[in-house]
């Protein structure tokens, strides 16, 4: 099974960070995992259950998509060409947004469920996750 509130982000960190560790206190589970290699990073999204990206760079989100394919309730900044690959529910706008998204996706074990059966459709209207997948180097999932 997964690790109910393993937490990932990309490599590129941003300003939120510190702002993120200091609210964090309330959310059970959370973890900061710093720079990983990138086989660690995309193996890590296979045992995630929920996961957000504090990037300020963002061309067309293949982690999020990638972390969606895993069936990984995955926050994304509402910026960048995450306002076109990611639905609205996945989407925070500040700090106090995404704890507050975090906080019920790691709590709510119902919320979570139907967080990650929404964009997994998500996913699959708008993607061949195999193909997808092959196209960027991932084994299927």
């Amino acid at each position: 099974p997964k690790a109910h509130c393993a937490i990932t982000w990309p490599w590129s960190l941003s300003s939120m960070e510190n702002d993120l560790r200091t609210q964090s206190c309330a959310l059970p589970g959370l973890d900061f995992l710093g720079n990983l290699d990138r086989d660690s990073y995309w193996r890590l999204h296979e045992k995630a259950s929920v996961g957000f990206s504090l990037t300020d760079y963002e061309n067309f989100g293949t982690a999020f998509i990638y972390a969606l394919c895993c069936d990984v309730c995955y926050f994304v900044p509402d910026r960048l060409s995450y306002k076109e690959v990611a639905p609205s529910f996945l989407r925070y706008t500040s700090n106090d947004d995404l704890v507050e998204k975090l906080y019920i996706a790691m709590t709510d074990k119902t919320y979570l469920e139907e967080a990650v059966r929404k964009a997994k459709n998500f996913v699959d209207q708008r993607f061949n996750r195999t193909e997808f997948l092959r196209k960027c180097g991932f084994r299927d999932v």
